[in-house]
């Protein structure tokens, strides 16, 4: 992975109600899975927040992860990212069967999405 800061063709992302920076993870493996050949995720349904910061990928920390994981399990992803940071509060959360994976940097996110066998 590279970082480009004039694409060649136009990318354009509609957030809907999303808001804040919390979503760079997700918009980045998003653009990722629509790039590559395949689907990133294997048909499981995936969860996540963090920022990421484009010079070296990183996940930065975020508010409200406990509510995060709560959401996330009851829209029936089966795992969810969450900032290295952030992990600690995001076991506290009530859940019963999400997995919370902690990620530091985009490639874990993306080593931990190809070690995952199909739905």
């Amino acid at each position: 992975l590279g970082q480009i800061t004039e694409p060649p063709f136009p990318i354009q992302i509609r957030t809907g109600d999303i808001g804040g920076p919390s979503a760079g993870l997700m918009h980045t493996l998003a653009i990722i899975d629509v790039l590559t050949e395949g689907d990133l995720t294997k048909g499981h349904i995936i969860a996540g927040t963090g920022t990421i910061e484009p010079s070296e990928g990183r996940v930065g920390a975020i508010g409200g992860v406990r509510q995060k994981v709560v959401a996330a399990e009851a829209a029936g992803a089966s795992h969810i990212f969450v900032p290295v940071d952030n992990y600690p509060a995001a076991l506290e959360a009530p859940r019963e069967r999400i997995e919370i994976v902690p990620v530091a940097t985009l490639q874990e996110a993306i080593e931990f999405l190809e070690s995952l066998p199909p739905a």
